[in-house]
């Protein structure tokens, strides 16, 4: 273990500094790469309005959902959100019904 120390002892601040943040970089630069290849994170929060446009659905159907336990709120803060992919399965399941 001394020998890892005496190793990181013998570097130079500035050349650690410079390798743990290309370390940090190309991390931050792979997970980004990822989200851009899937497109949106899955888990992705949406507010009341941001669910009505993106399902072409009215504000009032959203809060209809929301009382009747249909979609399942977050509340952050005094905010409420959405997760996205249980709004996508109330849809489908919405529609599936009235076929």
């Amino acid at each position: 273990m001394q020998t890892t120390l005496m190793q990181i002892e013998n570097v130079p601040y500035e050349k650690l500094l410079g390798d743990f943040t290309g370390i940090i970089k190309e991390a931050v630069r792979s997970e980004i790469s990822a989200v851009m290849q899937t497109g949106e994170p899955k888990k992705r929060l949406m507010s009341r309005v941001e669910v009505a446009e993106e399902f072409g659905i009215s504000l009032p159907t959203v809060h209809a959902w929301d009382a009747a336990g249909i979609l399942r709120r977050h509340k952050v803060g005094r905010r409420t959100y959405f997760l996205r992919d249980q709004v996508m399965a109330a849809v489908k399941e919405t529609k599936a019904e009235l076929k």
